[in-house]
């Protein structure tokens, strides 16, 4: 073994030539170096306590152009971020990741945000997705599509007074995972499973010419287009045709049947007792489908 030391405080290495590098060697082979600018390079390079910036904030791990590859925890690694590193990543064995807010003081939130960078959100732009899937299964082909997904997805072109944003749930069943579920920004609820549309109103109210409904989801206004005919006008279109309905009014011993509908209204006739077509004074009506 050799040693180099210095009797005075500080021990200099001063590399004069035209490298101006310092190079490490060992049996006889270059292991790593330290540039006049100050970069050590190594293959490896291993710490027993912490590799440390010359202050808090002072340095980087990477550049824009020299990224790292991969980053290797252990069982009870954690990331911990900020200055008092109140928010912390941390791995559980055998589980997964745990994101915790660690200050302890009250109403003190935890917020994950999916931030979308484009400067000019149009309809349809996806704001931000939550995928789940298998891509590992050995089966292949649907197995490994997404099997599962929550979306946030545009309404319409985002502007100084408009950020109308549609949350997308959707599930696979052969294949990649379909909309089973929305929720509009008007707070409207669509799917099958869910009414598209519904409202009560007085048919006798109407033909004196009040077309609003008393109360109401997704029906703008109810027309009359014969005695006992009414439709029913969706604030917002339906997206097919195939749609059903329940509708009942205050008759004894009157009936409903459906009429007509289209991606704008659904249409029913309602009938007195004596089967003839009248303008009932209280009718409900609820609309599924045409999601």
């Amino acid at each position: 073994m050799s040693t180099i030391k210095s009797s005075s405080a500080n021990l200099t290495l001063n590399a004069d030539g035209s490298g101006n590098d310092i190079l490490f060697q060992s049996n006889a082979s270059q292991v790593g170096s330290l540039t006049a600018e100050g970069v050590l390079t190594a293959a490896t390079i291993t710490a027993s306590t912490a590799f440390v910036p010359d202050a808090s904030g002072g340095a980087d791990l990477g550049t824009t152009s020299l990224e790292f590859n991969d980053l290797f925890l252990n069982d009870s690694g954690s990331i911990k971020f900020g200055d008092d590193q109140e928010v912390t990543l941390t791995h559980v064995h055998n589980e997964g990741l745990t994101l915790k807010q660690t200050t302890t003081s009250d109403d003190t939130g935890l917020y994950f945000t999916l931030d979308n960078g484009e400067t000019d959100i149009a309809s349809g732009d996806v704001l931000g997705s939550l995928r789940f899937r298998a891509s590992d299964e050995s089966t292949g082909t649907d197995s490994t599509a997404v099997a599962a997904e929550i979306l946030a997805i545009s309404e319409g072109d985002f502007s100084s007074s408009n950020n109308e944003t549609t949350l997308h749930f959707r599930t696979g069943a052969s294949g990649a995972a379909a909309d089973r579920m929305k929720i509009t920004s008007d707070g409207r609820i669509l799917s099958n499973a869910n009414p598209f549309a519904w409202c009560n109103i007085g048919l006798d109210n109407v033909a004196a010419g009040n077309a609003n409904p008393g109360g109401a989801l997704n029906i703008s206004t109810v027309t009359l287009q014969s005695a006992g005919v009414a439709r029913f006008n969706y604030t917002n279109a339906s997206s097919s045709n195939n749609t059903a309905a329940v509708t009942t009014h205050n008759t004894a011993g009157g009936t409903a049947n459906w009429n007509n509908s289209t991606s704008s209204y659904i249409q029913f006739t309602y009938y007195h007792s004596n089967g003839s077509a009248e303008s009932a004074s209280g009718v409900n009506m609820v609309s599924f489908g045409g999601n």
